[in-house]
């Protein structure tokens, strides 16, 4: 499992602000920027092959375009999603929810505790 973490610099002024944007923008055409942050990675049950985590996804993205409502949760046997939040912000909507999930994943503990 690969969880991404991207934290957006905080600018200053509106004349970055707008370069920043039009670089964003060059990059991805969609306009969307999206990351998570992982706040508890819990329950390791290696008999069970499950782990838990709780996690704020959010993106920044156009009106009308959100990319969190389209977020398939791949091997998870549990998903509690709440607190999804949405507000614009100079033209953008910014969107974020807090997901609580139950992952499958299959241990390979043969070696253990002598790993190499």
């Amino acid at each position: 499992m690969l969880l991404v973490l991207t934290l957006p610099a905080p600018l200053a002024r509106a004349s970055q602000d707008t370069r920043a944007r039009h670089d964003r923008d060059a990059a991805d055409p969609t306009g969307q920027t999206t990351g998570t942050f992982i706040t508890s990675l819990r329950d390791f049950g290696t008999m069970g092959d499950s782990f838990g985590v709780d996690y704020w996804p959010w993106s920044v993205h156009p009106p009308g375009n959100d990319p969190l409502n389209r977020v398939e949760f791949v091997n998870a046997r549990q998903v509690d999603v709440r607190l999804n939040q949405n507000f614009e912000r100079q033209g953008e909507i910014w969107s974020r929810q807090k997901v609580r999930a139950t992952v499958l994943q299959d241990w390979d503990l043969s070696n253990f505790p002598v790993d190499r």
